[in-house]
């Protein structure tokens, strides 16, 4: 009866949501850094905690992968709950927070043999079998390019070689669920590249990431969905199509705005017309099937039309609404 129990717990956690977390708060002193925080990763995502600093980001991460208590809340992970579990819970995830530190004397293949043997010694398996051990250093090394660079001291490396080396040391433990806390942060272009790249190959073997950021642009170009939070609350949660709002935006260049708000005011196409009230600049929602009767209609009233897009920063603005309680310019 308890290996039947326990097969279908077993189950229902391969089955559950790779991150879910309810009322999840921390208070210090009577402040919340975190606020009541709801989320839900499910697998096989790329997910962005996105938010500006001082939102709460990297506290949260620290509760998720057991550095802090949470003050309130209940977090799983891969379906175990945190509080039941205890480190336990910890199985198949892995990440960092704020910036890794390492052993600037030793090497990088060094430091990475020293992590596996701390990381649960007590365990049969590779945390006992030096060969076995070492060759999965080796290849986790590999996996973020840092296999010629395996034996040269960490104090040589760059920002974004130490990043990369903080990936490996995660992936030393065969991870489904990767968090990550601002893993692009202090790198030059190149380096940004690098990690971007390196967490599409990484979630492209079916690794859950759990990402945090400040950039819009991060999230945009690595996420398939994303919580914006701001001081210490989730305002939003969705893909980004749906955080983005409705499709059919567009941002219209004319010469007379006052009549050409009358005009468009008129066309059954368009739902809403937005008036800045400077420029030449107009906001429109309309049927993406029929935005071509717009340009038409203005022409045959005499209004000159300058330009006519679709609005590319949408989710700029809704993250500037949510976060700062202002439209993007």
């Amino acid at each position: 009866m308890r290996a039947e129990a326990a097969s279908r717990l077993a189950a229902v956690a391969a089955e559950a949501p790779a991150l879910e977390v309810r009322g999840l708060v921390k208070r210090y002193r009577g402040f919340a850094a975190v606020d009541g925080v709801d989320l839900t990763v499910r697998r096989g995502d790329v997910y962005g905690f996105l938010g500006p600093n001082g939102a709460g980001k990297s506290t949260t991460i620290r509760m998720l992968l057991g550095l802090i208590r949470p003050t309130e809340g209940r977090i799983r992970l891969l379906g175990r709950d945190r509080g039941a579990h205890g480190q336990g819970a910890l199985e198949g995830v892995a990440g960092f927070v704020d910036q890794p530190a390492f052993y600037g004397y030793l090497s990088a293949r060094e430091n990475l043999r020293l992590l596996s043997r701390l990381d649960d010694p007590g365990r049969d398996g590779p945390a006992w079998d030096r060969g076995r051990r070492d060759a999965r250093v080796d290849e986790v090394l590999g996996t973020v390019d840092l296999g010629r660079r395996a034996g040269d001291r960490v104090g040589t490396f760059s920002t974004g070689m130490r990043q990369r080396l903080a990936l490996a040391a995660a992936l030393l433990r065969a991870p489904r669920l990767l968090i990550l806390d601002e893993p692009t942060t202090g790198l030059d272009p190149g380096g940004v590249r690098e990690v971007r790249d390196l967490v599409r190959d990484l979630a492209a073997t079916g690794i859950t990431v759990f990402l945090s950021s400040h950039l819009l642009s991060e999230v945009e170009q690595l996420c398939n969905r994303a919580a914006i939070v701001a001081r210490g609350r989730v305002v939003a949660e969705g893909t980004l199509a749906e955080l983005a709002g409705p499709e059919g935006l567009y941002t219209l260049r004319v010469g007379d705005r006052a009549r050409a708000g009358a005009v468009l005011g008129r066309l059954a196409a368009v739902t809403a017309v937005e008036d800045p009230g400077t420029g030449d600049t107009l906001r429109i929602a309309c049927d993406p099937e029929r935005v071509d009767e717009v340009a038409p209609a203005l022409v045959a009233a005499g209004v000159a039309l300058r330009a006519l897009v679709p609005r590319q920063n949408a989710l700029e603005e809704r993250f500037l609404e949510l976060v700062e309680g202002r439209a993007a310019p």
